[in-house]
C-alpha cells in the first residue's frame, strides 16, 4: 500500500473467525465490531472495474457466521446474484436463526430467488428448497 491510500489487505477470517489459506480481501478496516467487518467485505467484493467479483462473492457468502452477515451480503450485492450465491445463501440461512426482524430482507431475498429459479440446476434447486423450509418460510 503506497502513501495515504486509504485500502488495506486483510484476511477473509477475520471477518469469521476462520482462515482461508491465500485469500485476502482489500477494503477499510475495523478491529471493532463484526459488523465493521462485514462492511469491509462488502466493499471488498468489488473487482478494480467496479463489478463484484463472483468467486469472492461466494466466498464470503460461504463464511458469513450469522444470518445478519448473510442478509447484508445480499443487500449489498442483490443485483449481482446468481443462482449459485441465492442457493449458498439459503443453504447457510437455514443453518441460522431466522428473528422476525430479518423479514424484510427475506422477503427481498425470496423475489430475487424467484427471478433466479429458471437459471437453477437440480442441485441449486435442492439447496434452495431446503434452506427455505429450514428457514421455516
Amino acid at each position: 500500500i503506497v502513501g495515504a491510500e486509504a485500502s488495506a489487505t486483510i484476511t477473509i477470517g477475520m471477518m469469521t473467525g476462520t482462515t482461508i489459506p491465500g485469500s485476502t480481501m482489500t477494503g477499510a478496516t475495523s478491529t471493532s465490531t463484526s459488523g465493521s467487518l462485514i462492511s469491509t467485505a462488502i466493499a471488498g467484493c468489488a473487482n478494480g472495474s467496479g463489478q463484484v467479483d463472483p468467486l469472492k462473492l461466494t466466498a464470503y457468502i460461504s463464511h458469513a457466521g450469522s444470518a445478519d452477515a448473510l442478509l447484508t451480503l445480499f443487500a449489498a450485492h442483490s443485483a449481482s446474484l446468481n443462482h449459485i450465491h441465492a442457493a449458498n445463501l439459503w443453504n447457510k440461512l437455514g443453518k441460522q436463526r431466522i428473528e422476525r426482524r430479518h423479514e424484510g430482507r427475506l422477503e427481498q431475498l425470496v423475489q430475487r430467488t424467484l427471478d433466479l429459479v429458471s437459471s437453477c440446476e437440480a442441485r441449486n434447486l435442492a439447496n434452495i428448497t431446503h434452506g427455505v423450509a429450514k428457514c421455516g418460510l
